[in-house]
């Protein structure tokens, strides 16, 4: 197992030094995901890979629920537009309140960034697994980010 992290984490090192410099380092913002409003901060390692935590609660108000979780994503340019990027990844999350839920799933989506102003957005589709209280259960959510870039 330790070597297995050693050598994650030399590869993780090694597309950071080699890949470009990101449109940008650090951003902050809120999260709309489904029923959910979140906050959102986000990390790019590297023009190639982000990392994105994201903490909230139920919009709805019918229950008492809150969220955390993370996303690591992998970015590609698109040549035709400028700034604008799509992504896919993994993610996990874990809600909690009334009852507990934890969220595996895969993410894909794009993420603009303005060159007039700091701000990011991104549109994401996220199929996955919730396991809880209420059982197993397959989901397909959709979330929207709008992110101030910080140092910009």
């Amino acid at each position: 197992m330790k070597r297995m992290i050693k050598i994650v984490s030399a590869f993780l090192l090694t597309c950071c030094f080699f890949s470009a410099t990101a449109q940008y380092d650090d951003a902050v913002g809120i999260r709309f995901e489904d029923d959910w409003f979140l906050g959102s901060y986000k990390i790019n390692m590297s023009n190639r890979m982000s990392v994105e935590g994201f903490g909230g609660f139920d919009a709805q108000g019918f229950v008492s629920l809150y969220k955390v979780g993370a996303e690591f994503q992998l970015n590609t340019e698109i040549p035709e537009v400028e700034s604008l990027r799509w992504f896919y990844g993994a993610g996990a999350g874990l809600v909690f309140g009334d009852f507990s839920r934890v969220q595996a799933y895969g993410t894909s989506g794009l993420d603009y960034t303005f060159a007039e102003i700091p701000l990011n957005l991104s549109f994401e589709l996220m199929p996955g697994m919730y396991f809880g209280d209420f059982g197993n259960d397959f989901e397909i959510d959709f979330a929207l980010s709008a992110r101030y870039i910080l140092g910009q």
